[in-house]
């Protein structure tokens, strides 16, 4: 999430036109492990992520229902980041409550894919 600004190749954007596909829906799923494991695996294995490879990942259109249950927890998600960048910490253990958004938001897009009864296999 990035406010205006001008950017070059070394810093993408890449923004919603459309109020249908808010700008937290595309970060949660390009934060998924769903659409990461894709990408390194169909679209590009390298550590350089173009902003032409991310247009080739497929983008379901979520319900209101499903906009309505990421919200919060990409709101809540920010907010622990936020803490945490604040917060001097050293090697310490990824926060909980993080792991536990992060674990629902992934269930909510293997959802939104299709894929509540299949295990992703990392």
């Amino acid at each position: 999430m990035k406010s205006a600004s001008v950017n070059d190749v070394g810093s993408m954007s890449l923004c919603s036109i459309t109020t249908q596909l808010p700008n937290y829906y595309f970060v949660s799923i390009l934060n998924s492990v769903l659409l990461f494991n894709y990408y390194r695996t169909f679209i590009n294995c390298s550590v350089n992520i173009q902003i032409n490879d991310i247009r080739l990942l497929p983008v379901v259109v979520p319900s209101k229902e499903f906009l309505e249950c990421l919200k919060p927890l990409f709101q809540e998600a920010v907010k622990i980041k936020s803490e945490e960048s604040k917060a001097v910490t050293h090697g310490e253990q990824k926060n909980s409550r993080l792991e536990v958004i992060e674990s629902s938001i992934n269930d909510i897009v293997n959802m939104l894919y299709g894929l509540t009864n299949i295990e992703v296999i990392n």
